[in-house]
C-alpha cells in the first residue's frame, strides 16, 4: 500500500477514529487502526467491539492496499508534522511514514485479528440538520447517568412525533429536555435509546456537515455525517416519562435574568469543596431570590436577585435547596435571557424552562437540608 494525503486532513481523521479505539483490551489489534487505500481514496477504521469509527477521505493512491498501524503511534508522528504531504507506505512487516524531511519507520500490526466494520441493515432512518442535532445533543447528553448497572439512564432518548424532535436525558436527579420543531421527510415517527457518550462524540465533530443520518437496526444505530461513520449499540428498555414530574400544583413561578442567577450560583459554589448546596428563598414581598452556601466551620456567602414573579401560591417565601453544580449545568443549556422557574406545590422538584419555555425544560430534584 502507499498513498499521500494532506496532513491537516490525516490528523483529522486519526482524530476522529481514536474515539473508536482501544487501549485496555485483551486483543492488540484493537489499539490500531485499520488503514485501506483503493482507488481514489483512503479509509481509517477503529473499533473497541462497542464502537467502530470509519471515516474516508480522498488521497493519491500508487497502490491499493491496507495495513494495521498502531493507532497512537500513528497519530503522534503525524502530529508534528508540517501542514504538508504526508506519505504512508507499508510492507508485510513495516510501514514509513514521511513528510517534508521528516521519515518514521515502524511495525505493522497483525491485520487478520482486526474485526470487520459491522454492517448494519436499518429498519429506520431519519436525516437531522446536523446543526440542530448537535445542538440539542450538547444540552441534554451530559446529564445521562455514570451508573452501569442503570444502562437506560445512560442514554438519551431521541423521540419524533408529530413535527417535533425531542431528546431526553436523566440520571435521576434531574432530566433534560431539549425540543425542536421540523418537518422531517418521509418520517413519522422515529424514537431510540442511543448511549449519551457516543451522541457526544457525534456532536463534537467540526467541518462543514449539513446533515447527520442516523439509521437504526433491531440492536445497533449508525450515524453518517458526510464521509464519516460511527456505528455503536441502542439502549433496550422504557425510558422514564418525564412529562409525569412536570408539576400540575405550583408553588411559585418566576422568571428571573439567566446571567445574573448563574454567576451567583457560581459565587456560591466556591464552598463546593466543602458543601456543594445552594439555598433558593423566593421571597414574594420583597421581589427577589436569596440565595445562600453554608459550610460548616469554614465560613458562608448570601447573594440576593430580582425576580418577576407570575405566580405566587404561598403565604410565606418559597425555600428549596439545590446540588450547586447540578443548577449550573441546567442554566448553561438554557440560551435565553431569562429562565423561567416552576416550584412544585410540595417542593418536590423544580423546573428550569428557556423563556418560551418551549425549547429546554430541566428538572432538578432538590436536596433535604435540615
Amino acid at each position: 500500500m502507499k498513498f499521500s494525503i494532506n496532513q491537516k486532513t490525516l490528523n483529522d481523521i486519526l482524530s476522529i477514529t481514536a474515539k473508536g479505539v482501544s487501549a485496555r483490551s485483551n486483543m492488540p489489534a484493537l489499539a490500531g487502526v485499520y488503514v485501506e487505500a483503493n482507488e481514489n481514496e483512503v479509509s481509517i477504521r477503529s473499533t473497541n467491539l462497542e464502537l467502530s469509527v470509519s471515516v474516508s477521505a480522498p488521497a493519491l493512491i500508487e497502490e491499493d492496499g491496507s495495513a494495521l498501524l498502531p493507532a497512537k503511534l500513528f497519530s503522534d508522528i503525524v502530529s508534528t508534522f508540517k501542514d504538508e504531504a504526508v506519505s504512508v507506505s507499508t510492507t508485510e512487516e513495516n510501514a514509513e511514514i514521511s513528510c517534508d524531511k521528516s521519515n518514521f519507520n515502524i511495525r505493522v500490526m497483525n491485520a487478520t485479528d482486526f474485526p470487520p466494520f459491522p454492517e448494519v441493515e436499518a429498519t429506520q432512518t431519519v436525516t437531522l440538520p446536523f446543526k440542530e442535532f448537535s445542538s440539542m445533543v450538547k444540552k441534554v447528553a451530559k446529564m445521562v447517568s455514570r451508573d452501569e448497572s442503570r444502562a437506560i439512564l445512560q442514554g438519551v432518548n431521541i423521540n419524533y412525533e408529530n413535527g417535533t424532535l425531542e431528546m431526553v436525558a436523566t440520571d435521576a436527579y434531574r432530566i433534560a429536555v431539549a425540543k425542536k420543531e421540523m418537518n422531517i421527510d418521509g418520517v413519522e415517527n422515529f424514537n431510540a435509546v442511543i448511549p449519551g457518550a457516543f451522541l457526544m462524540d457525534v456532536a463534537g465533530l467540526s467541518g462543514e456537515i449539513e446533515n447527520a443520518q442516523v439509521s437504526l437496526s433491531q440492536n445497533q444505530v449508525v450515524v453518517t455525517c458526510n464521509d464519516i461513520v460511527f456505528v455503536n449499540r441502542r439502549i433496550e428498555g422504557n425510558f422514564p416519562d418525564y412529562k409525569q414530574l412536570l408539576p400540575e400544583e405550583k408553588a411559585m413561578v418566576a422568571k428571573i435574568n439567566n446571567a445574573e442567577l448563574a454567576d451567583a450560583v457560581r459565587r456560591i459554589s466556591v464552598l463546593s469543596a466543602h458543601s456543594p448546596v445552594v439555598k433558593f428563598t423566593f421571597d414574594n414581598t420583597a421581589g427577589v431570590v436569596k440565595l445562600d452556601g453554608t459550610a460548616q466551620d469554614v465560613g458562608s456567602c448570601e447573594e440576593s436577585i430580582t425576580c418577576d414573579f407570575e405566580q405566587f401560591n404561598e403565604e410565606d417565601a418559597v425555600l428549596i435547596a439545590f446540588n450547586c453544580h447540578y443548577v449550573l449545568e441546567g442554566l448553561a443549556c438554557i440560551d435565553t435571557e431569562k429562565v423561567k422557574i416552576e416550584i412544585a406545590k410540595d417542593s418536590a422538584r423544580a423546573v428550569f424552562y428557556d423563556e418560551s419555555g418551549q425549547n429546554l425544560i430541566y428538572v432538578l430534584l432538590p436536596v433535604r437540608v435540615a
